[in-house]
């Protein structure tokens, strides 16, 4: 356990001093202000454009307007930061050799997965958790007098992705010593999820629901069971990704 906390803290240190965190943070905190002030503004932009006299129907902003747009960013770009960010935290290691160090010295190996995996995981939530809070509070303030349904479900299931994700990347990670080849891998299985999603009996057990559904999931009376399904199937996927980069890891050569 204390080599185990001692190279959670050594991570969460370097991406300190590599920016990561702060980038990160940054990064979903604008997004958590974007949604709020697109959804407010947007009809004012359109009013403002010359149509050239074509009819068009402006709709009122709802404080849905602004959780969508939230989805649309996190739940798109803010994926996207994370892999970025993360696509490289065990190849680096590879390249400059330091894990060699730390493994001579009886670290265990699964320790170095587990700590990749826990520091990443405390990163997505708090980004996640903090772009949030900000989008209610903006949410609260540009629309006092609406209601939003099933906000916390939805983000939950758009937060469990994220996790799915991070597993993803471990596991890329312990199979090539490469970051762009652990990003091709990890967009290989993401295009391949969403490939086998137009079979509709396949849908209802794909982890990509969980991003993919998350507006719907704004509708109030929304049936969750689906969603259970592939949350089900997310949770064993991250389990079993975790197993295996453990089990390739050991017997990879550093």
């Amino acid at each position: 356990m204390r080599g185990y906390m001692a190279f959670v803290k050594k991570e969460f240190m370097e991406n300190t001093r590599t920016y990561k965190l702060l980038i990160l943070f940054a990064v979903f905190l604008i997004f958590g202000m974007m949604g709020p002030v697109i959804a407010k503004l947007t009809p004012e932009l359109i009013k403002s454009m010359d149509l050239q006299g074509i009819p068009f129907t402006i709709p009122v902003p709802t404080a849905k307007d602004s959780y969508i747009q939230f989805f649309k960013n996190d739940g798109q770009m803010g994926l996207l930061i994370l892999v970025l960010i993360f696509g490289g935290t065990l190849t680096r290691e590879y390249t400059k050799g330091t894990l060699i160090n730390v493994l001579t010295k009886g670290l265990p190996r699964k320790t170095v997965i587990f700590a990749k995996y826990t520091v990443g995981s405390i990163l997505w939530t708090v980004s996640l958790v903090l772009s949030l809070l900000t989008t209610y509070g903006y949410t609260v303030y540009l629309f006092p007098n609406d209601n939003v349904y099933n906000i916390v479900p939805s983000v939950g299931c758009l937060w469990i992705f994220g996790l799915f994700l991070l597993a993803v990347i471990i596991f890329a990670s312990t199979l090539v010593e490469s970051s762009y080849s652990c990003l091709l891998i990890t967009a290989l299985i993401l295009i391949l999820l969403f490939t086998i999603n137009i079979v509709p009996a396949i849908v209802p057990y794909n982890p990509v629901l969980l991003a993919s559904g998350n507006v719907s999931m704004l509708e109030q009376g929304y049936d969750f069971s689906d969603v259970i399904k592939s949350l089900s199937v997310t949770i064993v996927a991250i389990v079993g990704l975790i197993w295996a980069a453990v089990i390739i890891f050991n017997k990879k050569k550093i």
